[in-house]
C-alpha cells in the first residue's frame, strides 16, 4: 500500500521553497523511496506545484480561482493520470504539494462535501497524511500583504489595515482546513507543525514529517524562493496601480484607511484582533504547538500600516509615476540627485 504525503500549505509557510527543493532533488527523493510526481501541475506557468489538482476540481464546480489559473483540462482528467502516475511509480511514499489544497478547507459546505467525496475516490486504497504549516497570524498577515502587493494582478490593495480586516479570518485560523482534511482521511491523518523562518530548519521539519530523517538529502542548501520585497517600490506599485485604474473620485477608498474613520469600525477591528489572538492561541493548545510569541494589537496594525503605506512613496510617486521603470535606467544616487534637483 501507497502512502500519500500531502503537503497543503499553509500559505507565506515556506511553500515554495519546498517546492522547489522537491524538484530538484526529485532523483535523490526517488532512490529513497519518495516520488514528488510530474502530474496535476498548472500547464500555463512553470510552476513546481501541484496546484492543478484542487484548481480543477473548483474551475469544474464553477467555484472562484487565481487570476493565473486559465488551464481548462477537467478535473476527471488531471486525476486520471495523478492516479495512473502514483500507480506506476517504483516508491512507496508519495509527495504532493500545493497551498491550493489549504483553500478546499475554507470553503462552503457543499463544495467541501464534493472534495471530501472526490479526493477519497483519487487515492482509494492508499493511506493519506496531510502536512500542514501554521505561521502566527500577525507574521502571516505582515508577509501576505507583501506577496499581495508583488502580484503583477492590476487590481490594487487597500491600506495594510483595511487589507487585514477584509482578509478571510480563515487564512490565519487554519482550524477549518485541518478539520476538512481529517474529515476525508482520519483524525491522526494530520501532520501540523509551526513554521519556521529559517529555510534549513524549516525543510528538516519537512523532511522529518515524511519519515526521512536519518535520509542524508542536504546535497545543496535550501533558499529562500519567495523573498519579501522592497517596502517603498511596493508601495509606489500600488499608489500606481490606483491612480491607473480608479477614477479620482473613488481613489480615496484605497489611499486612506477607511476602518480608522469612525468608532464603531475601530470596534469591529478590535473585535477582530482578540477574535483571532483566542481563537489561535486555542488552536496551538489544542494541537500542542508552541504558544504564540505574543498576542498582536490593534497598535501594531497601524505602526505596521505607517512602516508599509509610506509617506516617502507617495512623495515618489507624484514625481515618477512610473518609478519602477526609471529606476533601471539610473542608479539610487543619480535618482536622488534629479529628485532634489526638481524638487
Amino acid at each position: 500500500m501507497k502512502t500519500v504525503f500531502i503537503h497543503i500549505g499553509n500559505f507565506k509557510t515556506g511553500s515554495s521553497a519546498i517546492q522547489e527543493y522537491c524538484l530538484e532533488h526529485r532523483g535523490a527523493l526517488l532512490s529513497a523511496g519518495f516520488d514528488y510526481i510530474l502530474s496535476g501541475r498548472p500547464s500555463n506557468r512553470k510552476s513546481p506545484n501541484h496546484g492543478k489538482i484542487p484548481l480543477s476540481f473548483l474551475s469544474d464546480l464553477g467555484e472562484h480561482t487565481p487570476e493565473w489559473y486559465v488551464d481548462s483540462e477537467r478535473f476527471e482528467s488531471v486525476v486520471q493520470r495523478v492516479r495512473a502516475e502514483i500507480e506506476n511509480s517504483s516508491a512507496a511514499n508519495i509527495i504532493l504539494s500545493s497551498e491550493e489544497f489549504y483553500f478546499l478547507g475554507t470553503r462552503s459546505h457543499v463544495v467541501k462535501e464534493r472534495a471530501k467525496e472526490s479526493f477519497q475516490a483519487l487515492f482509494h486504497g492508499m493511506t493519506v497524511k496531510t502536512i500542514l504549516f501554521v505561521r502566527e497570524p500577525y507574521d502571516f498577515i505582515c508577509s501576505w500583504y507583501n506577496q499581495a502587493n508583488k502580484s503583477q494582478s492590476l487590481r490594487p490593495n487597500r491600506r495594510f489595515t483595511d487589507f487585514f480586516f477584509i482578509t478571510n479570518d480563515k487564512l490565519m485560523l487554519p482550524r477549518e482546513t485541518s478539520d476538512f482534511w481529517r474529515d476525508c482521511f482520519g483524525y491522526d491523518s494530520a501532520i501540523i507543525l509551526p513554521y519556521r523562518n529559517e529555510p534549513q530548519e524549516h525543510l528538516n521539519m519537512f523532511k522529518c514529517a515524511l519519515g526521512m530523517e536519518c535520509q542524508d538529502l542536504n546535497a545543496s542548501s535550501p533558499s529562500r524562493v519567495n523573498v519579501s520585497g522592497n517596502l517603498r517600490a511596493l508601495e509606489i506599485n500600488r499608489l500606481n496601480k490606483i491612480r491607473l485604474v480608479w477614477p479620482r473620485e473613488t481613489r480615496r477608498t484605497y489611499l486612506c484607511s477607511q476602518i480608522l474613520t469612525s468608532r464603531e469600525n475601530m470596534e469591529k477591528l478590535h473585535r477582530k484582533v482578540d477574535q483571532i489572538n483566542e481563537r489561535y492561541e486555542s488552536f496551538c493548545r489544542e494541537e500542542g504547538l508552541p504558544a504564540a510569541k505574543s498576542r498582536f494589537t490593534m497598535n501594531d496594525l497601524i505602526v505596521h500600516e505607517e512602516l508599509v503605506n509610506r509617506n516617502d512613496a507617495i512623495l515618489d510617486q507624484r514625481f515618477f509615476p512610473f518609478l519602477g521603470q526609471v529606476l533601471k535606467l539610473l542608479s539610487v544616487k543619480s535618482y536622488r540627485k534629479l529628485k532634489r534637483a526638481l524638487w
